[in-house]
């Protein structure tokens, strides 16, 4: 039996190298958060940590503000009891990244590849929810946007609620 051996990465070997492009902290009452005038960058995340919520509801993502149906996920989910039923969306109009509860906290990171491209970009992330009674959710979201343009915005916007005080949404860059 012989010895593996695994080369060393090159000098100049690939590497994120993620730059902060832009940090929000929502506006209470408000219920969307936009990043624009974007470019220069391959992939995009954005992080969500421990926004407040007017009430329970959902929060979507969607690229370049396109409504169309070019959105397609899924997103199994899990609490610390039990694995929760996959939820899929094929030709959806957006990405939707959690469900939100009022008096819990929230923190997701969500990755866009391909950003400066016109083809598909795939999109990845994860989410974990803790409750007011700290029962904890997990969720993963794989899935693909259609857009024929590159990334040039981002928004999170809430279906029927609103920011309350505190959190905050960053963006990174990797060229």
């Amino acid at each position: 039996m012989g010895i593996s051996v695994f080369p060393a990465p090159a000098a100049g070997a690939p590497s994120d190298n993620w730059v902060t492009v832009s940090t929000v902290s929502p506006t209470s009452g408000t219920s969307s958060v936009s990043f624009t005038s974007l470019s220069g960058y391959k992939k995009y995340m954005l992080k969500i940590i421990d926004p407040e919520f007017s009430a329970n509801g959902l929060a979507y993502v969607t690229i370049n503000s396109d409504s169309g149906s070019k959105y397609s996920w899924a997103s199994p989910g899990q609490t610390t009891t039990a694995i929760s039923r996959p939820i899929f969306a094929i030709e959806s109009t957006r990405f939707q990244v959690h469900s939100t509860v009022s008096g819990g906290s929230l923190r997701q990171v969500l990755i866009i590849q391909s950003a400066d491209t016109t083809g598909a970009k795939v999109v990845s992330g994860w989410a974990q929810y803790n409750d007011a009674s700290n029962t904890v959710s997990n969720t993963n979201i794989n899935g693909v946007y259609f857009g024929s343009a590159a990334v040039t915005s981002i928004q999170l916007t809430l279906s029927g609620i609103t920011f309350g005080v505190g959190g905050s949404l960053t963006l990174y860059g990797a060229a």
